[in-house]
């Protein structure tokens, strides 16, 4: 699993990915949040940021497959 930001560098960590037919968002684990260094700011808005930085992000809406 691989998190890329346009100003940062790939961070990346092992996981195991499980697909549900009953939800359209993308869904992580506190441990691998905490292995991509990624702070969550405000989860109902997908307000978030890299661990250390100052910059809040938003997030985005996952590709189609």
């Amino acid at each position: 699993m691989s998190l890329l930001v346009e100003d940062n560098e790939v961070r990346s960590s092992k996981a195991y990915i499980v697909i549900s037919e009953y939800t359209d968002e993308v869904l992580i684990s506190d441990q691998l949040a905490s292995e991509l260094d990624i702070a969550i700011e405000d989860p109902a808005r997908g307000l978030w940021r890299l661990r250390g930085e100052p910059l809040v992000r938003r997030s985005e809406k996952p590709a189609p497959l």
